[in-house]
């Protein structure tokens, strides 16, 4: 080492950042691992019974607060009727159970990279394509 590396100073930066969480948008995940529909997103709600308060359990055993439920959801084609969906205000995605969907009759077919979900008359109500992260959104 010369004189002139022993007599240089190094920079330090250090960088602090918070960035506010992104709203919550309006792609539905298929998820099998949840027991109900659930989503974190109140606005979607075209009525709200917030009546309902009680807990669910996620995959890592914590338990968020549902802070109601409702049938009907707006979705980008008009008022749906989703069964039961509940509120979860710190549920930062919107999920529909694979199960519950099963429990209220409807049918969900995989084959390849394609999801079909048919209501109980076997009206193809939705088409979805797997994703580059392999999910059905």
């Amino acid at each position: 080492m010369d004189e002139k590396d022993e007599n240089k100073e190094e920079d330090t930066l250090f960088l602090a950042c918070n960035v506010e969480e992104v709203a919550l948008d309006e792609t539905w995940s298929l998820d099998s691992g949840c027991g109900n529909h659930v989503t974190g997103n109140k606005g979607v709600f075209v009525t709200l019974d917030e009546s309902l308060q009680s807990d669910v359990r996620t995959g890592d055993d914590k338990r968020l607060s549902v802070k109601g439920s409702d049938i009907l959801v707006q979705t980008k084609k008009g008022v749906e009727r989703i069964s039961i969906v509940f509120y979860v205000p710190s549920l930062k995605y919107n999920l529909l159970s694979v199960g519950q969907l099963l429990m209220k009759g409807h049918g969900v077919h995989f084959k390849e990279d394609v999801c079909e979900i048919k209501d109980k008359n076997h009206v193809l109500i939705a088409k979805l394509r797997m994703s580059k992260t392999r999910c059905f959104l």
